[in-house]
C-alpha cells in the first residue's frame, strides 16, 4: 500500500508559539515615551515603522467592515480638528498636536488589527504585552503622578492586568468560578487602594463573563432576556459596589486620607461623578460651541473658575486657577470640546461598536476571555471618564481592537461575514483563526477561537503530533 503523504513540516515561525511571543513583544515598548509632535508612546513609534509595510503586504482593500469605518471616521476627526484649529485660531503647535492625535489613533487601530489578526490568544498575549510594558515605563521613567500616587498612576493597572491574565488561564481550562473570582479578587484589591474606577472596571468584567457562563443556552440565545438579565446584573452590581465604597470610607476602613477625600468630593455628583467635575464643565463647552469645537488644547478662563465651583474650592479666584485650559475628562468629551461634533463621531461610532460586541459577549462566552472583557470594560469607562491621554491611547485603542475581533469572529462564525484572511504577511507571522479551517461553535463546550482545542485542531490538521 502507498505511504500517504504527510503535510511539509511547520517552520517556527509558523508555531502558534512564535506568535504569540511576538503579539506580547510588540506590547512591551508602550511604558516608553517620546518627544515627537508631541510626546507618543514606544509602541506608537514602532508602528509608524510597522504599519505602513504590513497594510501594504496585507492589502487595505481587505481591511473591510468596522475596520474601514474607523479609519475613515478617524480621518474625518483629523480633518474636523484641523478646522477647528483655524477658525479658533489655534497656535501651530497645538494644531500639530491635536491633529497627530487622530491620524496616531489610526495608526494604533491599524497596527493592532494586523497584529492580532481575529485571533483571541495573540489579542491576550498583547494585553499581557502592555501591561508588562507599563511597568516597565513605571520602573524606568516615572511621571510625577506616579511617583505621588504610584497604585493609580503606576502599577496599579499592571498588577491589575496580571491578575485578570491569570483569571484567563483559569477560564480556557475551565475554572470559571476561579476565573470569576480572581476578577472579584482584583476589584477588591483596587478598592482598598483607593482606586475606584479600576475597582468598578474589574469587578464588571467578571460580572461580564459571569452572566453567559452561568445562563441556560435557551436564555441566550433570546437576547432580549440576556440583555435584561445583563442589565439588572450590572446595574446591581455598580449599585453595590458603590454603596460598599460609602459606608468602608465613611467607617475610617480604607483610612483616613480616603475618608477626607470621600467627604471632599462626594457630594450632589454622587460616588460615579465624584473628582470628575470637568464633566460637567465640558458639557457647557459643547453647548457653548457644538459644531466647531474650540481648537486643540483649548483654553478660556470661564470654564477653569466653573471647574473650581463645581469642584467645592474654598477659592475661585485667579490665583486658585494653576490651569486656564478648557477641563474635559472623557474621551468622547474631550474630542467634542476640542474639534467639534465631526471630531467626536469616531467615539460615538466606537460606543455603539462596543455595545454591539459586550452584546455578543453575553451569547457567546465562546468569543472572549476574561483579560479581553477587561480590556473592552476599561474602552467603556474611559469613554466617558478618562482623558485621551498617553497611555490611555494604547490601551483604548487595543480596546477598540478586541470589540471588533468578538464582532469578526461572531460574523465569520454565524456565515454572515467570511472574513477571508488578507493576502501576503502580517506584522508578525498569522497563526490566527483565518485559513485554519478551525470551526468556531457557540458555547462553553464548542472550540474556543484560539484557545487549547483550537491548536490541538490545528496541529492534527498539519499531520503532527
Amino acid at each position: 500500500m502507498p505511504r500517504l503523504a504527510s503535510a511539509p513540516p511547520l517552520s517556527p515561525t509558523d508555531s502558534p508559539l512564535f506568535g504569540w511571543i511576538a503579539c506580547f513583544l510588540i506590547g512591551l515598548p508602550v511604558g516608553l515615551d517620546f518627544e515627537i509632535v508631541g510626546r507618543i508612546t514606544g509602541i506608537e513609534l514602532l508602528f509608524l515603522m510597522l504599519v505602513p509595510a504590513g497594510a501594504f503586504s496585507a492589502g487595505l482593500s481587505q481591511v473591510t467592515g468596522p475596520v474601514w469605518r474607523l479609519l475613515v471616521l478617524s480621518i474625518l476627526w483629523f480633518l474636523a480638528q484641523l478646522v477647528s484649529d483655524l477658525i479658533n485660531g489655534t497656535e501651530f503647535g497645538n494644531l500639530m498636536r491635536g491633529s497627530a492625535r487622530a491620524l496616531i489613533t489610526a495608526i494604533l487601530i491599524l497596527g493592532y488589527f494586523l497584529t492580532v489578526r481575529d485571533d483571541l490568544l495573540r489579542l491576550t498575549a498583547l494585553l499581557i504585552g502592555l501591561a508588562v510594558g507599563l511597568l516597565i515605563g513605571f520602573v524606568y521613567e516615572p511621571s510625577d503622578y506616579a511617583i505621588d500616587m504610584p497604585w493609580k498612576f503606576g502599577y496599579g493597572m499592571s498588577v491589575t492586568m496580571f491578575i485578570i491574565a491569570a483569571a484567563t488561564i483559569f477560564w480556557y481550562f475551565r475554572k470559571v468560578p476561579a476565573a470569576i473570582f480572581l476578577c472579584f479578587l482584583a476589584s477588591a484589591l483596587n478598592f482598598f487602594e483607593g482606586y475606584r474606577s479600576m475597582a468598578g472596571i474589574s469587578f464588571m468584567s467578571g460580572v461580564l463573563i459571569a452572566i453567559p457562563a452561568f445562563t441556560a443556552p435557551s436564555v441566550r440565545r433570546r437576547s432580549n432576556a440576556i440583555l435584561i438579565i445583563a442589565g439588572f446584573a450590572l446595574v446591581l452590581s455598580a449599585a453595590g459596589i458603590t454603596r460598599l465604597y460609602s459606608y468602608a470610607a465613611l467607617g475610617g476602613l480604607l483610612g483616613a486620607e480616603e475618608e477626607d477625600k470621600y467627604r471632599f468630593q462626594v457630594g450632589a455628583l454622587g460616588v460615579l461623578l465624584s473628582g470628575r467635575s470637568e464633566i460637567m464643565v465640558s458639557s457647557q463647552a459643547i453647548i457653548d460651541r457644538p459644531l466647531f469645537g474650540h481648537g486643540s488644547w483649548a483654553s478660556n478662563s470661564d470654564y477653569a473658575y466653573m471647574l473650581l465651583e463645581l469642584s467645592g474650592a474654598e477659592s475661585v479666584d485667579s490665583a486658585a486657577v494653576t490651569s486656564d485650559l478648557i477641563p474635559s475628562h472623557s474621551h468622547l468629551f474631550g474630542a467634542w470640546v476640542e474639534g467639534g461634533v465631526l471630531a467626536a463621531l469616531f467615539w460615538f461610532y466606537v460606543l455603539a461598536l462596543l455595545a454591539r460586541a459586550m452584546t455578543t459577549i453575553l451569547s457567546r462566552d465562546d468569543l472572549v476571555n476574561p483579560l479581553v472583557a477587561f480590556s473592552m470594560m476599561n474602552l467603556a469607562w474611559a469613554l466617558f471618564f478618562s482623558p485621551y491621554g498617553l497611555t490611555n491611547r494604547a490601551l483604548s485603542c487595543v480596546g477598540i481592537v478586541a470589540a471588533v475581533t468578538v464582532q469578526r469572529l461572531a460574523a465569520r462564525s454565524s456565515g454572515s461575514d467570511p472574513a477571508p484572511q488578507m493576502p501576503g504577511k502580517p506584522l508578525v507571522p498569522n497563526v490566527g483563526l483565518a485559513g485554519h479551517g478551525v470551526p468556531v461553535g457557540g458555547g462553553r463546550d464548542a472550540m474556543i477561537p484560539g484557545g487549547p482545542t483550537d491548536l490541538v485542531a490545528r496541529r492534527d490538521d498539519a499531520g503532527h503530533v
